[in-house]
């Protein structure tokens, strides 16, 4: 076989392997894209109830009863009934929001920060959650489900 030849398939090979990674770099990047707009549309339309945090039962941060609410236009708000030695107290809050991949940005009230998000079915979880804390101040993860 002569040199031309050998390089010619060399070129062929190089091209088809060129247009292999561009389709899948094409087919990430739709993916990508996909998940980071699916999030924002999955949040809306939906109250979203606490039903676990990394430190157990709501119920033993006095929590009765945390829902979240996401709308269109960027604002959300959440309500808390506290159960134990706050029985009868309610906290209620607002703020904005924004995903970014699977990042929450947020306001709640005069603070702001921002959360890693999933959401899987009627399961949505936040690392740390934007307004539930630990003592009042220990960033924990949350577990909520669709309030149906």
């Amino acid at each position: 076989m002569n040199l031309i030849v050998i390089f010619k398939r060399y070129l062929m090979n190089m091209k088809t392997r060129l247009l292999k990674l561009f389709i899948i770099v094409f087919l990430f990047s739709f993916v990508n894209a996909y998940a980071g707009d699916r999030i924002p549309s999955l949040l809306v339309g939906n109250s979203w109830k606490l039903k676990k945090t990394s430190k157990g039962s709501p119920s033993k941060m006095f929590i009765k009863e945390y829902k979240v609410n996401f709308l269109h236009n960027g604002n959300w708000f959440y309500e808390c009934k506290l159960t134990g030695k706050y029985k009868g107290m309610t906290m209620k809050g607002s703020g904005k929001w924004n995903v970014k991949g699977e990042t929450l940005i947020y306001t709640a009230g005069d603070n702001s920060g921002k959360s890693h998000i999933e959401i899987d079915g009627d399961i949505l979880k936040f690392d740390p959650d934007p307004v539930v804390f630990y003592n009042g101040s220990e960033p924990i993860k949350t577990l909520y489900y669709k309030d149906k």
